[in-house]
């Protein structure tokens, strides 16, 4: 009956991973391996993603900044534009736009 208690404490120690002092148990160890690599991996893809929303984040503020310079420069141009043909300095004439000896009026309202 010792033996057997013996055996049986033994296997229990082994499915719990605790063996003699010295012992490693080969399950337990390739465990714990496991489980720094995928910590290590977690560390690293966390890493990576606060760098990539970092990065996001700043081609979001130039995307917003750029937008706002490009509406400003075309706010400039249609200003400048608006007051060329205020001045009446547009190069078309009414000529340029005949048809049939007549003034084609849709042309001539595009062109002012």
């Amino acid at each position: 009956m010792v033996d057997t208690s013996r055996r049986l404490k033994e296997e229990i120690l082994q499915t719990a991973g605790v063996h003699d002092s010295g012992c490693v148990d080969p399950v337990l160890d390739t465990r714990t391996q496991r489980f720094n690599q995928q910590c290590t991996a977690i560390e690293r893809l966390h890493a990576s993603t606060a760098e990539y929303v970092k990065q996001a984040d700043a081609m979001a503020k130039a995307s917003s900044a750029l937008v706002h310079e490009f509406k400003a420069f075309f706010n400039i141009q249609l200003a400048q534009g608006t007051a060329n043909l205020d001045n009446d300095d547009h190069i078309p004439s009414p000529c340029f736009f005949r048809r049939s000896g007549k003034v084609d009026k849709e042309s001539e309202d595009l062109v002012r």
